[in-house]
């Protein structure tokens, strides 16, 4: 922890201050680096210094193409070393991008979920259907249309951070049988932690997620907000006609009703101003740090 600036110390003890926000962590989106949330820290320092603060320095750049239980098992041990006290300190989980789907994943897979409060910018959380400027580079010769043939493997399953939450919707029986990452955490298919999965969910009361039309990388940009391509393509279904949400099966219609979720959709920014863009902060962060 650190009060100032960019600490990777994971160890130390975190000290409780009066008038500091929550502990907060941060993790950074696919092939992004620690040091991507050193101006937002930077601008929380300025309101609040004695707020302690870590942007997990792990599986930066082309690290965060692994597999995503691979980072998850990891970022949930380095979690679990940090000390929120003894006196049931809770903090904030922030998380941008995949790094947004592994923050959500977190609070879902920890069962010590130590987090009151998670901001979830633009995250693939219903999955994600673009190879994109960001991807584009990694897989020059494949196509959108064509990907799922690569990521529907076991392969790329077990190997590529992108292939476990690629969600094609013109095939998604084969998304539900092949992925073997997001249906799971969406609970969506049987596996053992279900129950477990969805009571962790629960532990965190207040959701904060963030996207908006002008983002250019998640798409649908609605996957932010839980909603996702019908198997048309033309058409969004929302997240309240989502068999996840219909059927509460890991919680959202639950933390929906107690008044725990909160959706911002906000015009005028792309997917690499979320985190840079001190007006952002301001409006749609600063307000739940609290």
């Amino acid at each position: 922890w650190s009060s100032d600036v960019c600490s990777s110390d994971l160890l130390c003890l975190l000290v409780p201050f009066s008038g500091a926000y929550k502990p907060i962590v941060f993790i950074h989106g696919l092939v992004g680096h620690a040091f991507n949330f050193d101006e937002m820290m930077g601008w929380i320092n300025a309101t609040s210094p004695e707020t302690k603060m870590i942007s997990l320095p792990v599986f930066q750049g082309e690290e965060s193409l692994a597999p995503l239980w691979v980072q998850l098992q990891d970022v949930a041990r380095l979690v679990s070393d940090l000390s929120f006290g003894e006196d049931g300190t809770r903090g904030t989980l922030i998380g941008v991008s995949q790094g947004c789907l592994l923050a959500r994943s977190l609070i879902t897979y920890m069962p010590d979920n130590p987090f009151d409060t998670l901001i979830c910018m633009s995250g693939p959380l219903a999955g994600q259907f673009g190879l994109t400027s960001v991807l584009k580079p990694y897989l020059p010769a494949v196509t959108t249309e064509e990907a799922y043939l690569l990521f529907y493997t076991n392969t790329s399953q077990h190997h590529i951070s992108v292939a476990n939450y690629w969600h094609d919707p013109r095939y998604e029986s084969l998304y539900l049988q092949e992925n073997i990452y997001l249906p799971v955490l969406l609970n969506l298919v049987p596996h053992p932690q279900q129950e477990e999965f969805k009571a962790n969910f629960l532990k965190t009361p207040t959701q904060v997620y963030v996207s908006g039309p002008q983002d250019g990388v998640i798409t649908p940009y609605e996957s932010a907000f839980y909603g996702y391509y019908a198997e048309d393509m033309k058409t969004i279904v929302p997240m309240s006609q989502q068999p996840y949400y219909i059927h509460d099966s890991f919680g959202l219609r639950t933390l929906d009703s107690q008044g725990g979720l909160h959706f911002l959709n906000v015009t005028g920014y792309d997917h690499f101003q979320w985190i840079r863009e001190k007006d952002v902060f301001e409006s749609y962060i600063l307000p739940y740090l609290h």
